[in-house]
């Protein structure tokens, strides 16, 4: 994972920091601004809201990778799509 660019959805838990101790460059998303600080603090390089518009999102992906896009996606919402 050295170097790669990997999307962590939720980066404040373990998986990014795993990411983030196996040399991947972390691109975290979290739902809400004051989660910010927290992804950053688990090692997340870079953060992005994920609370509007997918196009947005793919947007900010761009110009962190410089158009190269992601090389893994780590996709941790568990509780979205789950019903009461």
């Amino acid at each position: 994972m050295h170097g790669q660019y990997v999307l962590v959805t939720g980066a404040v838990g373990a998986v990014g920091r795993a990411a983030v101790a196996a040399g991947a460059r972390v691109i975290g998303t979290v739902r809400h601004e004051r989660e910010v600080e927290a992804a950053l603090a688990a090692g997340a390089h870079h953060v992005l809201r994920n609370a509007g518009p997918s196009d947005a999102l793919i947007a900010g992906i761009n110009d962190i990778t410089a158009g190269r896009g992601l090389d893994r996606v780590a996709d941790l919402a568990f509780d979205s799509g789950i019903a009461d």
